[in-house]
């Protein structure tokens, strides 16, 4: 008996679970698909998709105040649950990481 590839459709979870949040988390934007994607979370976070098709990093998470937040890396996150848990994180007492600041030590 043969395995089934990685590579199948049926050895991926379904859309659905891949590309949404649970609540709190609610998709704002009314296109089909995630290129257009825009989350409004807890507090008034927002994760958006930056549009571009085979974007590494295509989640931006901006804050209350429209200032965009930054992953561990410098760069915006690449998968939106990423992007989610770094608001757990902040909403847990962590500190922003915004875009330009150095890489914390």
């Amino acid at each position: 008996m043969t395995q089934p590839s990685l590579f199948t459709p049926t050895a991926r979870a379904p859309k659905a679970r891949r590309c949404s949040l649970p609540a709190p988390w609610r998709r704002v934007d009314t296109a089909p698909g995630k290129l257009s994607a825009r989350y409004e979370g807890p507090r008034g976070y927002r994760i958006e998709h930056c549009g571009h098709p085979t974007a590494n990093w295509p989640w931006a998470l901006y804050s209350p105040k429209g200032e965009l937040l930054v992953g561990r890396n410098g760069m915006a996150f690449q998968l939106l649950v990423y992007a989610a848990a770094e608001v757990d994180r902040l909403l847990a007492g962590g500190k922003p990481r915004r875009a330009g600041e150095p890489a914390p030590e």
